[in-house]
């Protein structure tokens, strides 16, 4: 296990939980103008949390979609699981799991992948596992860059989100793209929405 994921199954990742509280009807709008017009049967975020964005989701799109999360964090995964739209939890993203083991018409990170400190990995098995759609939403800079995060200088890196994904799956074709502040619910992140 890494340091990083380490400290988000423990007491670090236990109070990140406690204070990451939601509302998801704040992000509804901001959903709907990223997933417009796309047909989801299921839909799988890493990382999920407390499950806000799946929610979200969940309201725009019904009871017919399948929603699955992966989360770490033992405490946030009983908080995502309350919610009763969320099918399917597993716990690490890299190992083979039966509620993850297959193909999702989505999958999306959401302020996850900036936490991420070697990405290969975890980018390949994030492409592995969407059949139609990838979407990141994530804290960007032109280069590579390391933000203190917590009193930690290992935690959190902004970085080139279209460079990082389309530099190792080139056949992704960027379908729209834009930037979420405060008012809309995010915390300034972009965001970019590929078609594989």
């Amino acid at each position: 296990m890494s340091v990083q994921l380490d400290r988000w199954t423990g007491e670090f990742g236990d109070q990140y939980t406690q204070r990451n509280i939601v509302d998801w009807r704040d992000r509804v709008g901001a959903w709907w103008t990223m997933l417009k017009e796309l047909e989801l049967d299921s839909v799988l975020e890493v990382g999920c949390n407390r499950g806000h964005n799946l929610v979200a989701i969940g309201h725009l799109y019904g009871q017919d979609t399948m929603l699955a999360g992966v989360e770490p964090n033992e405490e946030a995964a009983k908080v995502a699981q309350q919610t009763g739209r969320i099918h399917h939890l597993a716990p690490r993203l890299g190992r083979p799991h039966e509620d993850i083991d297959r193909q999702f018409d989505l999958v999306f990170t959401c302020g996850v992948l900036i936490h991420v400190p070697l990405l290969e990995t975890t980018l390949r098995r994030i492409h592995q596992l969407t059949q139609r759609y990838l979407l990141c939403i994530e804290y960007f800079a032109d280069q590579e860059t390391a933000v203190e995060y917590r009193g930690f200088t290992d935690m959190l890196w902004k970085r080139n989100w279209p460079h990082e994904y389309q530099s190792r799956f080139p056949e992704l074709k960027l379908i729209r793209s834009g930037f979420w502040d405060k008012d809309s619910g995010f915390d300034d992140c972009g965001w970019w929405l590929w078609e594989k």
